[in-house]
């Protein structure tokens, strides 16, 4: 949020007293919020307005955790991971995977 002062005024933009000021008076008098994630309890929540209804619930996540995989676990209820293997060395140091050749030259 301090962000949006430094831009409008010449003092903040040049000064990193003034910027520290800024930020320092915006977060006394605006501190960060701090809220718990809703997450498992909105799963519960469809998992049982699906079951209600007579539907089927499963869970994808796309890496592990161990936080949802042992709530998951708790409350009965299917997941999978989508996480993908281990990359090979060489795709870990150059990101890409060499590419293989179809054709030959021909001389």
């Amino acid at each position: 949020m301090c962000h949006l002062y430094f831009g409008h005024y010449w003092l903040a933009r040049h000064s990193f007293v003034a910027r520290a000021a800024i930020s320092a008076y915006v977060y006394a008098k605006n501190p960060p919020i701090a809220l718990t994630d809703p997450t498992e309890r909105l799963i519960a929540m469809m998992r049982d307005k699906l079951q209600a209804s007579g539907g089927k619930f499963l869970v994808g996540l796309q890496k592990r955790d161990a936080r949802f995989e042992a709530f998951f676990r708790a409350q009965d209820i299917p997941f999978a991971t989508f996480e993908m293997p281990t990359p090979t060395r060489r795709t870990a140091i150059t990101g890409r995977r060499k590419a293989t050749r179809r054709w030959r030259r021909v001389s």
